[in-house]
């Protein structure tokens, strides 16, 4: 699928060096042994989000239908539950929101906004047809068409992680034409 050799931890950038296997027990960037599954957060609300890329570049972004942030776009996903693992929950969140079968999350941001931690990943989107549970419209967009609609500020965040490693040459397109099945 997509390979991105880069993460963002708290807006700070780690270059991901080869031979980490489990990234949920730790993980070294830049010489440096951090644990990423559980952020010092006393309270916090761990919430995974999903970017859906399909096989042109397009992210899927999600509108609210509910809440405070009715009307809000964002990327789908939801709240981690008990001591589930955030590449489980988003896998199990996209599942019941727009019943998307998904393997394989790559862990591409964390963030972190006042009692809120965000993990997102790049995940493969095959399905066409899109229905949400939780939102009243979908869209898919190239990256720089995201900025255009109303995001939850930890989305701008990960969009912004987005266009920047788009700017430096890296491409978020699927590689092979055996990943488009």
């Amino acid at each position: 699928m997509i390979f991105t050799p880069v993460i963002y931890i708290e807006n700070k950038r780690y270059t991901l060096k080869s031979g980490v296997r489990n990234i949920w027990d730790y993980a070294t960037f830049n010489n440096k042994k951090i644990e990423i599954h559980n952020l010092s957060c006393s309270g916090c609300k761990k919430v995974s989000a999903a970017i859906l890329i399909d096989p042109q570049g397009r992210i899927l972004i999600a509108r609210r239908n509910y809440g405070k942030h009715k009307g809000v776009w964002e990327f789908p996903g939801g709240k981690l539950e008990g001591k589930e693992n955030p590449d489980i929950a988003i896998i199990r969140e996209i599942k019941e929101e727009l019943d998307i079968d998904a393997n394989y999350p790559l862990l591409f941001d964390i963030s972190m906004q006042g009692k809120i931690v965000l993990y997102s990943f790049f995940l493969k989107l095959t399905k066409k047809d899109i229905s949400s549970t939780d939102h009243d419209k979908t869209k898919l967009l190239y990256p720089h068409e995201i900025y255009r609609y109303p995001l939850l500020e930890l989305d701008k965040k990960v969009t912004d992680h987005i266009m920047e490693i788009i700017k430096e040459g890296y491409d978020i397109k699927w590689k092979h034409a055996e990943d488009r099945t």
